[in-house]
Order: C-alpha cells, then sequence, then structure tokens
C-alpha cells in the first residue's frame, strides 16, 4: 500500500459548491465522483469546525468524538472494480485526505484501521446519503476489514454532512 497523494486545502475547497449540482440533479456515479464526494465531506468538516451555528458544528463534534473516543483513525475507501482509492485519516491534530495504490495495509501509526471496499452501486448509494449499507454487506457488495463498529462510524458522519448541506438524502 502506498500514498500517492496527499490532497492540499486548495484542493478540497469548493468541492461542495462542484458535488452539490451532481447530487441535486442526479447526475452522481458512484465510481467516478466518490473522490469528489469524500472531498466534499472533508471540506464541509473544515467549515464545520469554524461554524459558529450549532446545527452547522454538529459534523465537527461528532467526527471530534469518535477520535476522542477511539484514538487516531484511518479509513481507507476503495470502489470495486476501479483505480478509486479513497483515505481518510484523522487524530487530535488534523484530517488529511488521501489517494492511495496496491493492496490494502494498515498504517501503523493509526490505533484504527478500517479497509471498505465496494461496489460502485454501494458507493452511489452512500453518495446519495443512505449510509446503511448492511444489506450490500451481507450480499457481498461491501467488504470490511477491521472493526464492524468503526465501519459503521461514517453513518453518523454522513448524516450530519447532509444536514451541513441542507439536502435531504435521496433514495
Amino acid at each position: 500500500m502506498k500514498v500517492t497523494k496527499w490532497l492540499a486545502e486548495e484542493e478540497v475547497e469548493g468541492s461542495i459548491e462542484k458535488w452539490l449540482p451532481k447530487f441535486d440533479d442526479e447526475s452522481q456515479d458512484g465510481a467516478n465522483d466518490a473522490l469528489l464526494f469524500y472531498k466534499a465531506l472533508s471540506e464541509a468538516v473544515v467549515k464545520s469546525k469554524e461554524s459558529d451555528d450549532d446545527d452547522k458544528m454538529e459534523l465537527a463534534e461528532i467526527i471530534e468524538d469518535d477520535i476522542e473516543e477511539y484514538g487516531s483513525l484511518a479509513y481507507f475507501i476503495e470502489v470495486r472494480g476501479t483505480d478509486n482509492k479513497v483515505l481518510m485519516t484523522m487524530t487530535e491534530d488534523e484530517m488529511k485526505l488521501g489517494i492511495w495504490e496496491g493492496d490494502y495495509e494498515p498504517l501503523p501509526d493509526f490505533s484504527q484501521n478500517v479497509y471498505m471496499e465496494m461496489t460502485p452501486a454501494c458507493s452511489l448509494k452512500i453518495m446519495n446519503g443512505d449510509p446503511n449499507t448492511d444489506a450490500e454487506f451481507f450480499a457481498g457488495d461491501l467488504t470490511v476489514k477491521g472493526p464492524l463498529k468503526l465501519a459503521t462510524k461514517p453513518r453518523d458522519w454522513i448524516g450530519a454532512f447532509f444536514d451541513f448541506v441542507e439536502r435531504e438524502p435521496k433514495d
């Protein structure tokens, strides 16, 4: 496993504005737009931390609580059949978004590592605001390595993200 690129803040800025029209007109692609979705989520976390609106702060607070409870977190997300591999790392001090290649290997400097490999349809379901992927997991459309309890943590993040961008999930 090799991280090929850590995204700079400038590469994440504006991602919400780019992602929202795709969400609104239902033109998202579960494979090709996955990175854009996670960039938008990352941008929302940054803006959530900076907000003085209690509702907008919820996303950052949820993630901060998870980091406090579980220590450093690394989430590896791979869309099956593509080269799209996204890595989110979170510590008390920073949250980073990157792109990786190769076979999954846990990052030794992180106390918790979670790998999720999914079909483009499963990815699209998440990007449309429905992170309950239990059916996909049991059908084999989602593979998880690492603690299942931590694999479900992003459900809360995605719900808070949709509240942050003031959108209702789509079916």
